[in-house]
């Protein structure tokens, strides 16, 4: 069965798309959760010590340290938890090799079975990145059968340019 290049071209097309979004959306929520944190946290302080700024009774004031320790710590156990700075970072990585196969199509002798193969590589290696487990190694998180997938043949990359490592990024 012949490979159509206009399919090859839609399919990247469209993983680019959601994976921009997926990216845009992982940046939120890991910035937006850490940066929230800090801010949550720098305001309790500032609420119990600053007295001059904030007319609030002394047990108001704790009430509100309080609230907002708490809320730092939620938002910062989630990103953690959720670990979205390795999704944003996967995401990004998958981003990037897809952009890649999208110069090499431009080449109308490329190989598309090559571009097919590197295309479900870069899917599968965010796949394994997104299952990842925080604070666990690659050898622990990944089940025997993602043994064979390493060893799975990779689009030969154009001879003036640096292959994107995606799945160097399950070893950090």
């Amino acid at each position: 069965m012949a490979i159509d290049r206009d399919d090859i071209k839609k399919t990247i097309a469209d993983e680019c798309k959601a994976t921009k979004r997926s990216t845009k959306l992982w940046s939120l929520l890991h910035y937006g959760l850490s940066f929230s944190a800090i801010a949550l946290s720098a305001a309790a302080a500032s609420v119990l010590n600053l007295n001059h700024l904030f007319s609030l009774s002394s047990e108001l004031r704790h009430d509100y340290a309080t609230l907002f320790s708490t809320i730092a710590a939620v938002f910062g156990s989630i990103a953690v938890a959720g670990n979205f700075a390795s999704k944003w970072s996967a995401s990004r990585m998958a981003r990037s090799g897809l952009e890649q196969l999208r110069y090499q199509l431009l080449d109308t002798s490329c190989d598309l079975t090559a571009v097919l193969a590197r295309l479900c590589q870069i899917r599968r290696d965010k796949d394994i990145a997104f299952t990842q487990q925080v604070g666990r190694t690659s050898a622990q998180q990944l089940p025997a059968s993602f043994e064979a997938a390493q060893n799975a043949p990779v689009a030969p990359q154009p001879e003036n340019s640096k292959p994107i490592p995606i799945s160097d990024k399950r070893a950090s």
